[in-house]
């Protein structure tokens, strides 16, 4: 397939949504990556490890 019909075909089938990047998000997303860029973020490995201390913390709490 040729590159320029599959990204004709993919730009027509894509919605636009532009609509749910308003002002308040932005500003979300640019607070997000200053404290990215300031080093302020979580690990792939401590992002996991904090889901399974979620996980069994939940699973302690509503076992029966």
């Amino acid at each position: 397939m040729r590159p320029e019909i599959l990204s004709h075909d993919i730009h027509d089938a894509t919605e636009n949504l532009d609509r749910l990047f308003t002002p308040e998000r932005l500003a979300h997303i640019d607070k997000a990556e200053a404290q990215i860029k300031a080093g302020s973020f979580y690990t792939t490995e401590q992002a996991d490890a904090e889901l399974a201390k979620r996980r069994a913390e939940w699973l302690r709490r509503n076992s029966r």
